[in-house]
């Protein structure tokens, strides 16, 4: 069974293993938007207000694809962008992403945010990262990397 980490309103945080939005709204009762498998930000009040699936973490343009952050992700949910020129950045999964955060500290340029905190001047970034997944390579893109003998 899982347990509330922390109670407060309008916040609710609650752990359960393979915890997914719907039930996590079955289980708060309440109108939720979830982030991960984790987070649920109740009432909206600390959404980012878009109509579009939310993301956990963003890799922004600052981003200088040295790879740390992929090396200690514990999910295996950041790729490399290939063809660089089309995707210059590593992009985190949300669906897959625990929001562990373990990727923000070893990232050298600091270009990782979590989504309600990315800056104004790399807020596209969150719109790239959405559809490397939604209508870009995806993991094919990590596939081919690894096929022609590379990681980054």
């Amino acid at each position: 069974m899982g347990r509330v980490l922390r109670k407060d309103a309008p916040l609710f945080l609650v752990f359960m293993p393979n915890l997914t939005p719907a039930r996590a709204l079955a289980i708060i009762g309440a109108s939720a938007r979830c982030v991960g498998r984790f987070r649920c930000h109740l009432g909206g009040l600390a959404t980012s207000g878009k109509d579009e699936p939310p993301m956990t973490y963003v890799i922004t343009t600052l981003c200088t694809r040295e790879g740390d952050c992929v090396d200690v992700c514990p999910v295996n949910c950041i790729i490399p962008g290939h063809p660089e020129e089309e995707w210059p950045l590593f992009y985190i999964d949300p669906d897959i992403c625990i929001d562990c955060g373990a990727c923000v500290p070893v990232c050298p340029p600091e270009a990782i945010f979590p989504e309600l905190d990315v800056p104004d001047e790399h807020e596209a970034d969150t719109d790239l990262n959405r559809r490397f997944f939604q209508g870009g390579p995806g993991y094919q893109a990590g596939v081919t990397l690894y096929e022609l003998g590379r990681t980054k």
